[in-house]
């Protein structure tokens, strides 16, 4: 792979254009559950609080785009590599719910732990679901 004066690994014309569109949809996913959540909020439903919900919202969207990348081959061996071990960090602190937003009682505190679980092992096991898969491609073009 082609680098730049830097090092860092370029991208071609096909994983930009993919990169590019992943990014286009989770801008339109953002969007639409702003929207959602804002009629939610009118009708009078009960949403979580501004805070959570924001949150989530903003995770569902960069979730999307970042488990569409990796599927799509689009991080480099390294960039995959470090994406595995910081969202499995992630899921580690939330396990031990050492992101104290709210009291520990509270139920909001809760649900956020859970969301943050599973959205960090999710990407976590698909991007090391994806490195492994590529670096045994990797050593059957070596063999």
């Amino acid at each position: 792979m082609k680098t730049n004066d830097y090092g860092y690994e370029l991208l071609d014309e096909r994983q930009l254009i993919l990169r590019n569109k992943y990014g286009f949809q989770s801008f339109v996913l953002l969007v639409a559950l702003v929207f959602g959540y804002a009629i939610l909020q009118q009708f009078g439903t009960t949403v979580p609080k501004p805070l959570d919900s924001a949150f989530i919202i903003a995770f569902t969207a960069v979730g999307y785009y970042q488990i569409r990348t990796v599927l799509a081959g689009i991080y480099t061996k390294s960039k995959l590599l470090t994406s595995i071990w910081c969202y499995a960090f992630i899921a580690v602190m939330t396990i031990t719910n050492i992101f104290p937003f709210y009291s520990v009682n509270s139920f909001s505190r809760c649900i956020w732990s859970i969301f943050m679980f599973i959205y960090s092992s999710t990407i976590s096991v698909i991007s090391f679901i994806t490195w492994r898969k590529d670096k045994k491609a990797e050593k059957n073009l070596d063999d």
